[in-house]
């Protein structure tokens, strides 16, 4: 999976000689699967052009606070409300001390100032501008409201002279804002996700299996990298890639699973648990080394119970925090209740996977969530949407 895939991104350019680099910017953002916006301000056209910004962007290049474009004349709130990041590159020493000042008399500065997502400021300056006194004071006074330097690095600048002022080269943007996001409210904790099905051979050719794609086990995953957790994802077969920065362990069969994810409990610090994936029930009692040929209209064989993992995990006396799911088809509030005490994990999330527009083969779902004392339900959304309210409520059951 790309670095900063789906990522919604504003690259703001300002008026400095570093934005002939601007459409590079943008160029690698879209490489590591992010969806990029351009704001230009107006010196910003003395070096660029939205022509070449529009073209690598793939999207209207945003440079008037009251362009047509903009709905409502309030399409500065508009962009602020879309993104998941900022990004200004270049910065200018002006930009810099407009910023701190609060100030919002044009389009990129009014975003800036409207929204509470993470902004990223990419300096690019002569040096004795870079440290002049009171660019130093704006810098300090940015980074004290959780702005993010990246750069300036050292070298000959555009008028000669030699020093710290350069903008940082394009490739380096796309690691610094994915760290920039994932600093969040999971930091250092370690979690342990499983996703996908698991196969139970019967013989060489054929297996028992279901239709779990692995993609809201791959989601919750994501979401918790973003938030700052170490994870572990042990997954069952999948066409989805992993997540950046995942440890991904691969598996097939429930004994595998079961294995893998003991193996990690029992050897390592595992804060919270979250069982996604689809395990079967049951497996061929005997598997056949050879294939099965046809015989008759009928074949019969006999199925066993394989190992239930997440019982076995809320089992463990100083366990991790559990998170189980249940995929039902029938009386979804009754049935999850039910597997929720029988288990005794923390929180239990259910869903419909009847249901041809959510669950399983499908971008979208739907939860009911249970814990102790609260029930939430998770209305059918995108399910990188709904990884993050459901992680935002295991985050609140953790702190409760």
């Amino acid at each position: 999976m790309n670095m900063l895939s789906n990522k919604k991104i504003i690259v703001i350019v300002a008026g400095g000689i570093a934005a002939y680099k601007a459409p590079e910017v943008v160029r690698v953002f879209k490489q590591a699967g992010a969806k990029v916006k351009v704001v230009m301000t107006k010196s910003a056209a003395e070096f660029t052009t939205a022509l070449a910004l529009q073209a690598v962007s793939g999207d209207f290049v945003h440079t008037d606070l009251f362009n047509d474009e903009l709905s409502s004349g309030m399409g500065h709130i508009e962009l602020a409300k879309w993104a998941d990041a900022i990004v200004i590159a270049p910065a200018t020493a002006n930009l810099v001390s407009n910023l701190a000042a609060g100030r919002a008399e044009d389009l990129a500065t009014s975003i800036c100032l409207a929204t509470d997502k993470n902004i990223l400021i990419a300096p690019a300056m002569n040096v004795q501008m870079w440290e002049n006194s009171i660019t130093q004071e704006n810098i300090k006074s940015l980074k004290s409201r959780d702005f993010t330097f990246h750069g300036p690095t050292a070298g000959e600048l555009a008028c000669g002279d030699v020093g710290q002022g350069r903008m940082s080269d394009p490739e380096t943007f796309p690691n610094a804002v994915y760290k920039m996001l994932k600093k969040g409210i999971w930091q250092g904790k370690n979690v342990l996700i499983t996703a996908g099905p698991t196969i139970e051979p019967i013989d060489p050719v054929r297996f028992i299996s279901n239709h779990s794609s692995g993609a809201m086990g791959y989601e919750i995953a994501r979401r918790s990298v973003e938030v700052g957790a170490n994870v572990i994802l042990i997954s069952g077969p999948s066409v989805m890639n992993p997540p950046y920065e995942c440890e991904t362990i691969n598996v097939e069969t429930a004994d595998q699973m079961f294995e893998k994810t003991f193996e990690q409990i029992n050897t390592k610090i595992i804060d919270i648990v979250f069982c996604v994936a689809a395990v079967c029930d049951y497996k061929p009692l005997i598997y056949s080394k050879e294939k099965i040929k046809k015989q008759g209209k009928n074949l019969t064989f006999e199925l066993i119970q394989n190992k239930d993992i997440l019982a076995e995990l809320c089992k463990i006396k100083n366990r991790p925090f559990v998170v189980g799911f249940a995929a039902e088809t029938e009386n979804i509030e009754d049935k999850g209740l039910k597997k929720f005490n029988e288990k005794g994990c923390d929180v239990l999330a259910t869903n419909d996977v009847s249901s041809y527009d959510s669950g399983f083969n499908s971008q979208y779902n739907k939860l009911l969530v249970i814990s102790r004392k609260n029930k939430k339900i998770i209305e059918r959304d995108y399910k990188y949407n709904v990884a993050k309210k459901l992680i935002d409520f295991v985050h609140s059951e953790i702190n409760s």
